[in-house]
């Protein structure tokens, strides 16, 4: 019989009983292991220094001023990844720089959306780095790809939320452009 002591995230392993079948965990720094979380929000940081830079470089030709959102975005994902905040990294999974990051990214592009997607998508990306969504299911539904397929569905989700934001900004444009035409 399972207690509930036995679904506990990996991070509090004197609190279970190591009686019963459990969900595979992470185990230190072994291929599959956290590493491969502290390594997924290295990535996240290079691809938000590079956002950084790819937009700062559009603004510099365009001869316009450039807002710092993914700068800070990049800086965060840099504090979080190196020692001694990377223990936020092996507990949290990559969410821990991804979600931070695109809020602080939103805020200081004064992007609503942005702020309020990298709120969300980080705040479940967290819960579910401790295994807070798969810790509630019961024993007879959990399988091994659930934590995994959770991640991809937060990956997948925050794509279609990058191509909803192309396409409002890209109708906003088209609408400025109008008004301005009919002026």
């Amino acid at each position: 019989m399972s207690t509930r002591a036995d679904w506990l995230p990996c991070p509090a392993p004197a609190l279970r009983s190591g009686t019963s079948a459990r969900p595979p965990c992470s185990s230190g720094l072994t291929p599959g292991g956290r590493f491969d979380d502290w390594l997924a929000a290295a990535l996240v940081t290079v691809t938000f220094a590079v956002s950084w830079l790819t937009f700062r470089q559009r603004a510099r030709k365009r001869g316009a001023r450039y807002r710092r959102g993914f700068g800070l975005a990049a800086v965060i994902g840099l504090i979080i990844i190196l020692p001694p905040t990377a223990i936020a990294v092996f507990f949290a999974g990559p969410f821990a720089v991804f979600g931070p990051g695109l809020l602080t990214a939103g805020i200081a592009l004064h992007n609503r959306f942005l702020a309020w997607w990298g709120g969300l998508v980080g705040a479940v990306g967290i819960l579910e780095g401790y295994f807070g969504i798969t810790n509630r299911m019961t024993i007879s539904l959990w399988a091994e790809w659930e934590h995994p397929a959770i991640f991809l569905s937060l990956g997948v989700l925050t794509v279609t939320a990058g191509v909803i934001a192309l396409w409002r900004e890209n109708r906003a444009q088209g609408s400025q452009v109008t008004v301005a035409a009919a002026a």
